[in-house]
């Protein structure tokens, strides 16, 4: 007989940020790890506190661990693993408290681990595979699997489009086709897209993000797109960039690429055309003093594990480099050798980046 999960009431994953529950996420990984300070842990206590949608984000989390704990109690009663504490307790405890408990629990994981035998230790990793996906349920992207066009972490694919334009889209990435008699728009979602534009002085040509819409006036040219930004890279003649947020509009000339955000339009950089175009056929990533976070979330769209970082630890770390697109570790390997970093992975399928402390 299947052991039961027993079923405990949560607060829905929905109304809270998807930030904020990334957030949480990388807060409970920090927190969990051997590094962990005292003052680390502190700046943990006073996120969470900073506003109440945090607090929510860490208890819908601490609710899976908790059916976790069940799941294991019922498997392994001859295998016992170690309690893990709830991240944030609803009760009078003071701060204070919560660290002891902490470290208890660290130092009571620490002493099992050397007496856990081949099995207990496969079993751990197992139910640690089960949290991770039940994490990656909160972060289903479900305009993804709804989108018009779609692909996956190590995909690459064209798409021939009705009115003859073409679009190359690689990683983890998806978007919706938007035509009718006085418009093509093409709606990305998320993810990576290399854009060859078919003549139709009738019908404009835009690619839509949640930055910016990018109409072409030329032929060729590459969006991608995350949850923090959209980052151009014009290949052949022009495009003219609206921001959403702020209503600037730019020209955007081949041989330039910029970056929008939620702040409006960056200041524009000069790259090579042709080594761009060369390194989308070769599956590789080329970046010229491009900040860690924007080349992290790139990254992201190329690889199934999750990764984790605080966009203020990272601050100041720029990338000048050929990242290999197929091969993450690699990709990791070259970015820990380049910058005062760490990247670590505490549990299957999620990486944590944090700068190391000189």
């Amino acid at each position: 007989m299947t052991p039961s999960i027993p079923t405990t009431a949560t607060e829905s994953p929905h109304a809270i940020a998807d930030e904020v529950i990334e957030q949480a996420a990388a807060w409970l990984v920090e927190i969990s790890s051997d590094d962990c300070d005292a003052e680390q842990y502190a700046a943990f206590l006073r996120w969470q506190d900073a506003d109440p949608s945090h607090a929510q984000a860490i208890r819908s989390m601490q609710v899976m661990i908790d059916q976790l704990e069940h799941l294991q109690q019922l498997q392994q009663t001859q295998y016992p693993t170690p309690h893990i504490p709830s991240a944030v307790a609803e009760s009078t405890d003071s701060h204070f408290a919560q660290s002891e408990i902490v470290e208890h629990a660290i130092q009571e994981q620490q002493q099992l681990e050397k007496k856990f035998s081949y099995r207990s230790a496969l079993s751990m990793f197992c139910i640690l595979g089960i949290l991770t996906v039940l994490f990656s349920w909160q972060f289903l992207p479900v305009n993804y699997w709804l989108a018009d066009q779609r692909s996956h972490y190590q995909q690459w694919s064209e798409q021939q489009l009705l009115d003859q334009s073409h679009i190359k889209i690689s990683g983890e990435s998806a978007y919706n086709i938007h035509f009718d008699p006085t418009q093509r728009r093409i709606e990305l979602l998320s993810g990576n897209i290399m854009v060859d534009v078919a003549k139709d002085p009738q019908r404009p040509f835009t690619v839509s993000t949640t930055y910016a819409d990018i109409q072409a006036l030329g032929t060729r040219f590459m969006v991608q797109h995350s949850a923090e930004q959209s980052i151009l890279t014009m290949l052949e003649s022009k495009v003219v960039v609206h921001s959403k947020q702020t209503g600037q509009t730019q020209i955007i000339q081949a041989g330039q690429q910029v970056m929008i955000d939620g702040n409006g339009i960056h200041a524009i950089q000069a790259i090579s055309p042709a080594l761009y175009q060369q390194a989308w056929q070769q599956h590789r990533l080329i970046v010229d003093q491009m900040p860690l976070s924007q080349v992290l979330d790139i990254l992201q769209s190329y690889q199934q594990d999750k990764i984790y970082y605080r966009a203020a630890d990272l601050h100041g770390l720029h990338v000048t480099a050929i990242l290999p697109l197929d091969d993450p570790q690699q990709a990791y390997t070259l970015l820990q050798d380049s910058l005062p970093i760490q990247i670590r992975q505490p549990l299957p399928y999620i990486r944590y980046v944090h700068s190391i402390k000189k």
